[in-house]
């Protein structure tokens, strides 16, 4: 099993707070050294606070003890340097592997990912009284029709601009038909919105009451947005309801609004609920169940009906009749919804955001700033050389690079030079993307979406490589991880490997110590099975296994069929086996008779074992535990001698808070 998966990772955020407040007021000392290699007090701090978790307490016994345990740790460490450990291929490959693996979700978790959720989880706190006009495209429009439609939308905004009333504007130009008596009206919207109107929600979080937006585009087409209304978030309600439904063939009709005002006089007067909606209501899909509707959002029913269940004051309440177009509703209020504290909502919403596209155009913002911040520079002209030189057979399965292929330089970020040969075996190795166009399909009409990929892939690798010149929690982390390696490994191959191969040392130490490893006065066990339910046949065994050895009993009884059988056990005095029985040799439980099985049972104390060493076969597991204490123990010993540890007490001293 791999290091990585032995151990768990927890970064504790007080500690790094109180670690960077430290750190910025006294700078970075040295607290000790092992063979003048320093160690800084921002490192003893950072493992300090995380493996103490709230037991952190920063005093001087604490400090103290903590101190003795991590120089220990950092012997060993020099120990494996020293074994230059840290240049085996298996722990490189594990090490970079991590570092990838670490580096990718910390630089989207950190940047994107927890962005992401404070925005939802911001804005999730408001609902938004939203009108738009809309200009529609097919999922996969043309060029043209994309212009056609953006230049429509922008025909509109004009007019906007130059006081044309709103409703006007989306009467004469919405492609959104089903919303033209309503002025183009959507009612309250809330985070998250669909997917693919993650522009159209920054906008219209961002727009002030009364005012309206450029044209924004989503996957549906062109948008102009106006934000008419903010309110608190109403977020979701519980409910169940009773349904007194109006007749099909006259929606006005108002001869069922005295059935709903009697079937409230009677809750209201005691009457049991569920058996009001079964006999009442007139919804057949909740009717089977209470009334129950469930949690119910914004935006979902009726204005009317929605702004009356919402001002339902308490659970457990029930309304008044509430007329909609279907009938006459009795609402019960069973829960509401309440803002969610930030650890708790962070972990509905994060499943969320993994499936939105707003992820991606978030990671893509990213990535700009990564190009922005590293100077970022594309040769173009050398990236047209190569494309030009690949040749016919390139997207098929068998294109190799050619060492004929112009090798020269294609981007670069800062110092960090990529050139046209590095590009060629990433496409080489990118089969799935390249195989997706048919064979024959010129370079030109390939290579630029697969580059813009092979970019993006780079910018986060160079951003991976100078995370730790960043984030210390990030740089402390990697060499907590390296060193831990390095720990497992010094320690298997000093300690743990030595105690399990080294018989003739195990042999020799458990001679020395084998007064330590005892045995317990112990009680020899006999159950016995007899075949049969005959209770007179029954009592003539167990009055024989009572007064004699197994051996007679098995003798007697199994000499033409397999009657009775015994199992045997050795038990200590405190086990939970001996519950049933008396600590005395020769002591029986009562027997039981199983007829189902067709069997009897009991059990008895043979004999009392007394106490007595155990064999280095019976100890084995606790024998080589020991010895590995022994060895790591003369093992610390020695290094203390080889490596000389220096510790500057004024700066531990400057660390105790009580």
């Amino acid at each position: 099993m791999k290091f990585s998966q032995r151990i768990t990772y927890t970064l504790i955020f007080l500690n790094f707070v109180f670690l960077k407040s430290f750190t910025q007021t006294t700078g970075d000392p040295t607290l000790f050294t092992v063979n003048n290699v320093p160690v800084k007090i921002s490192e003893f701090l950072y493992i300090y606070g995380k493996n103490n978790g709230k037991e952190a307490d920063y005093s001087k016994k604490s400090l103290d003890e903590y101190l003795e345990l991590y120089k220990k740790f950092k012997l060993k460490v020099a120990k494996a340097r020293d074994l230059r450990l840290d240049t085996l291929p298996d722990l490189m490959d594990e090490l970079h592997m991590y570092k990838q693996q670490v580096s990718n979700s910390y630089i989207m978790d950190k940047e994107v990912t927890e962005r992401l959720i404070k925005e939802v989880y911001e804005r999730q706190r408001k609902d938004i009284s939203v009108k738009h006009v809309f200009f529609q495209l097919s999922p996969r429009p043309n060029p043209a029709d994309t212009l056609a439609a953006y230049t429509r939308a922008m025909k509109a905004y004009e007019q906007l601009k130059q006081g044309v009333p709103f409703g006007k504007v989306v009467m004469d130009n919405s492609d959104d038909r089903t919303n033209l008596n309503y002025s183009g009206d959507l009612g309250y919207v809330t985070s998250m919105l669909p997917d693919g109107f993650y522009q159209a929600e920054n906008v219209i979080y961002s727009l002030p009451i009364g005012e309206f937006s450029m044209p924004v585009r989503t996957s549906a087409g062109y948008h102009i947005f106006r934000v008419d209304d903010i309110r608190p978030a109403r977020r979701e309600m519980e409910i169940a309801q009773v349904l007194i439904k109006k007749t099909l063939d006259n929606p006005q009709d108002q001869g069922s609004k005295p059935t709903a005002d009697r079937v409230y006089k009677m809750l209201k007067e005691g009457a049991d609920w569920n058996q009001m909606v079964q006999t009442f209501s007139g919804d057949q899909n909740t009717k089977d169940k209470n009334g129950y509707i469930g949690f119910v959002g914004i935006n979902q029913f009726e204005k009317a009906f929605e702004d009356s269940v919402f001002a339902i004051p308490q659970d457990g309440y029930i309304t008044t009749p509430i007329e909609s177009r279907l009938g006459w509703h009795i609402i019960k209020r069973i829960s509401k919804k309440q803002e969610l504290p930030y650890a708790q909502a962070r972990e509905k919403i994060k499943p969320l955001l993994e499936t939105d596209s707003r992820y991606q155009i978030a990671r893509s913002q990213v990535i700009d700033r990564i190009k922005s911040e590293s100077g970022f520079k594309l040769n173009q002209g050398n990236l047209d050389k190569f494309i030009a030189a690949l040749p016919a057979d390139f997207t098929s399965f068998s294109w190799e690079v050619s060492p004929n292929l112009p090798d020269i330089e294609i981007m670069s970020f800062n110092s960090k030079t990529y050139t046209s040969k590095d590009l060629a075996h990433y496409l080489k190795n990118n089969t799935q993307e390249r195989l997706q166009y048919p064979n024959g399909t010129p370079a030109k009409e390939v290579v630029p979406a697969i580059f813009n990929s092979y970019v993006n892939d780079k910018a986060i690798e160079y951003e991976q490589n100078h995370l730790a010149e960043v984030y210390p929690e990030f740089r402390n982390l990697m060499r907590e991880y390296e060193e831990g390696i390095l720990l497992f490994e010094i320690t298997r191959q000093s300690v743990w490997d030595k105690a399990a191969n080294d018989t003739i040392g195990l042999k020799s130490f458990y001679e020395k110590n084998k007064s330590n490893y005892k045995w317990n006065e112990r009680a020899q066990i006999y159950d016995y099975t007899v075949k049969s339910t005959d209770e007179k046949f029954i009592q003539s065994v167990y009055a024989m296994a009572l007064n004699k050895p197994v051996d007679k009993v098995i003798k007697k009884f199994n000499s033409h069929h397999q009657v009775v059988t015994f199992q045997k056990d050795i038990l200590e005095k405190d086990s939970d086996g001996m519950k049933s029985l008396n600590w005395t040799s020769g002591s029986m439980t009562p027997f039981t008779i199983d007829k189902d099985k067709g069997i009897a049972t009991w059990r008895k104390v043979e004999k009392i074992l007394p106490a007595s060493v155990k064999t280095l076969e019976e100890s084995k597991g606790y024998v080589i535990a020991d010895y590995q204490d022994a060895l790591e123990k003369s093992w610390i010993d020695a290094l203390q001698k080889q490596y000389k540890i220096t510790v500057d007490q004024s700066v531990l001293d400057s660390l105790v808070k009580k």
